[in-house]
């Protein structure tokens, strides 16, 4: 699959990555963070972070809630502030800083 990275020229480019290797990667994400009821998916689906929190609980049978893509962080922080346990959250640390400042 095809991810796109914007590199040091600031212009979107392409970089190819195999099967194979989301597929090592995701064995390793599950071995390395298991075990999750859920998980939340608070990053759009075109973000190759994604591929933890979403496809990883999935292959274990776990939930995934997808947050709306409109106003992220504030279903975010409402989600984090429920009671229901959450398993997995994955972040960006701009993500974190935000919401460190809000809880």
């Amino acid at each position: 699959y095809v991810i796109y990275t914007s590199g040091s020229t600031g212009q979107p480019k392409g970089t190819l990555l195999t099967h194979a290797g989301a597929t090592h990667y995701l064995q390793w994400a599950i071995a390395t963070y298991r075990p999750f009821p859920s998980a939340v998916v608070s990053s759009s689906l075109a973000f190759d972070a994604t591929l933890t929190s979403l496809l990883a609980p999935l292959l274990c049978g776990a939930k995934v809630e997808l947050l709306p893509e409109h106003d992220t962080l504030d279903a975010l922080r409402q989600r984090l502030c429920d009671p229901t346990p959450l398993g997995l959250v994955k972040l960006t640390p701009a993500h974190l800083e935000v919401l460190g400042q809000q809880l």
